[in-house]
């Protein structure tokens, strides 16, 4: 029999994941607002974060919740074997103990990787910075990751999600978003009509803040567009939540087919993880993406991920990006 769970978590993504969890059957998901972005730049509406996530509960018939962080904090009969975000045990500063733990964002997926008999790296050094500063302190043993294919170390173990599941939940909710005549998802239903029948070119451009510069970005979409052309297929352009760009502007006058920008409060926000359900066949251009680690091997052909060659040269990047890539198959450009 399954375990009851609620879960707590600071995004839908990371809740989406969290469902995904082999033998425990999600409840309640507690949304806990925190601070949002501020030295990184960008503005990511907690309102949509928290619409999106009301009705992707709504589709799975579980209770939601928004709770402020200092509110959780006051709060002295938390439960012991529930699904905490790695995010939210941290800034609660509590330790794991029974509690499930969901390191449900990419960079935690390197933490049982590289492997220590590589021998010294910049990369193994981060590694052990995430165990000695998060892991240890909040006695975290065993932990669930995006990682397709879970590791068992000598203090460490990690395992994985059920794809299983992530597929039939992202199909459940999508059938109940177009089902509900839910105004705000109409955009979805458009989508889908538009990409009957043809392969869906998603496009994924790295926002200003995080370091995306204008020629850089349109480099991308170019390259994009010409494939999107050759194939016959649309082009979806897929904003991260925080940026509010239309790179649509970097097409170039002559393109010949279909375009869908994703770049208002409400398109943005809603996941990867689930738009590319509505697809019947997509390719991905663009900058690494949490949802890659997890969907990366649902493309038709490879991801073709564009670097920085300034990036490239940083001591972690193998950490931040080089083995997180190993995890599926894709194509390197360095501009």
């Amino acid at each position: 029999m399954e375990k009851m769970c609620k879960v707590y978590t600071i995004g839908i993504a990371q809740a989406f994941y969290a469902l995904a969890i082999p033998g425990v059957s999600i409840t309640s998901i507690e949304l806990v607002k925190i601070k949002e972005f501020s030295s990184s730049g960008g503005e990511r509406p907690f309102f949509w974060t928290e619409f999106h996530l009301l009705n992707l509960c709504k589709a799975l018939n579980i209770s939601f919740k928004t709770v402020d962080l200092d509110e959780l904090k006051s709060t002295s009969d938390l439960e012991n074997e529930d699904i905490y975000d790695i995010a939210v045990l941290s800034r609660l500063n509590m330790k794991a103990e029974k509690r499930i733990i969901l390191a449900g964002q990419v960079e935690y997926v390197n933490v049982m990787r590289p492997s220590i008999w590589r021998g010294p790296s910049y990369s193994l050094l981060k590694r052990a910075e995430f165990v000695l500063r998060m892991f240890l302190p909040l006695r975290i043993r065993h932990f669930y990751s995006l990682a397709p294919k879970a590791r068992k170390g000598l203090y460490f173990r990690e395992s994985s999600l059920s794809k299983q599941r992530m597929r039939y939940n992202r199909q459940k909710i999508i059938k109940y978003l177009f089902n509900q005549e839910i105004k705000e998802y109409l955009f979805l239903k458009s989508l889908k009509t538009l990409s009957e029948g043809k392969l869906v070119v998603v496009v994924c451009p790295l926002a200003e803040h995080f370091g995306g510069s204008k020629e850089f970005n349109r480099t991308i979409i170019q390259r994009a567009s010409w494939y999107t052309q050759a194939v016959g297929g649309i082009m979806v352009i897929k904003n991260h939540p925080s940026d509010s760009q239309n790179y649509s502007k970097f097409l170039e006058s002559d393109y010949r087919f279909d375009v869908v920008s994703l770049y208002n409060p409400i398109s943005r926000t809603f996941p990867m993880e689930i738009l590319v359900g509505i697809f019947h066949k997509w390719d991905y251009f663009g900058v690494d993406s949490t949802f890659l680690v997890t969907s990366g091997n649902l493309t038709s052909s490879p991801p073709v991920l564009f670097e920085d060659t300034k990036r490239r040269n940083k001591k972690h990047f193998d950490y931040d990006v080089g083995e997180t890539r190993q995890l599926f198959k894709h194509k390197e450009v360095f501009l």
